[in-house]
């Protein structure tokens, strides 16, 4: 009987985490981990075939196999799924009410087949970061998640989706352009980053105005005639306006400045190059 029990116990443990892995392996998978339990409390996940959520509880996870949690994440990462880091079970169903009233689903639909796979899973989770952003969600986490998954270019498309970039311009211009003219001018706005400068708590007016610079002769380099700059906080601002009256005080023919929002936390200027 001991010997029989002890198997029993080993064969749930090993389909817990077969099922898991098998899930976790789809494509598209949102992945989601809670520090709560679920229901009925001894589950160790949950599997939403519909909208493909694969939601998992560590506590439970962790009395399954105690490396298993860490393997996962570094799978997840690894091949590119989304993976949520929440302790509320209120994310589920943040993310669930987006999917079924995605007001952002035509943004989505225009771009799925225009721009790269991992560009793509970028968006999408940015697009759900900016209506949680809306609501006064502390997305923090998420950015940083984005930022160690895609890299620069992934922190990059999240600041263009926050400012509108996606269906403001690009939206329009791949209408109005022909493909490679357009597949250009995104990689220049997306990769180079040659479209927006954003500012963020890590830089002083010094370096604001180095990156203001480099922005110049990227514009010089690749015939872009206006770059803007995005700045969000009472610090950022400050540094910003600091930064845009010594560079004013320095300009020649080369460019001209025009402030064209100041609200109570957000500045954006445009500068637009004389090439």
């Amino acid at each position: 009987m001991p010997n029989t029990h002890h198997q029993k116990k080993k064969y749930h443990k090993k389909s817990a985490l077969e099922s898991i892995e098998k899930y976790a392996e789809k494509k598209n998978t949102t992945i989601i981990l809670i520090d709560d339990l679920l229901d009925p409390p001894n589950t160790p996940y949950i599997w939403d075939h519909k909208d493909k959520i694969l939601t998992i509880s560590v506590p439970r996870l962790q009395k399954l196999d105690e490396d298993v949690l860490l393997c996962l994440i570094r799978k997840v990462h690894s091949q590119g799924g989304i993976l949520f880091n929440r302790d509320k079970n209120d994310v589920l169903e943040s993310f669930k009410t987006y999917l079924d009233k995605n007001s952002n689903k035509k943004i989505l639909d225009f771009f799925r087949k225009k721009m790269p796979e991992s560009d793509f899973e970028a968006l999408e989770m940015s697009l759900f970061l900016r209506e949680q952003s809306k609501k006064g969600d502390d997305i923090s986490i998420y950015k940083k998640e984005i930022r160690d998954k895609f890299g620069p270019r992934g922190t990059n498309i999240s600041n263009l989706c926050s400012a509108g970039y996606f269906e403001d311009e690009f939206m329009k211009l791949s209408n109005e352009l022909e493909t490679d003219e357009y597949n250009a001018y995104y990689e220049l706005a997306v990769g180079i980053r040659a479209r927006a400068l954003f500012v963020n708590s890590e830089m002083n007016v010094d370096t604001i105005e180095k990156a203001f610079d480099g922005m110049i002769n990227k514009a010089i380099q690749y015939h872009i005639d206006k770059f803007n700059i995005h700045g969000i906080g009472k610090t950022n601002i400050d540094n910003i306006k600091k930064a845009i009256s010594n560079k004013l005080k320095d300009a020649d023919s080369t460019y001209s400045i025009e402030k064209v929002r100041h609200d109570k936390n957000i500045i954006e200027y445009c500068v637009t190059v004389n090439l």
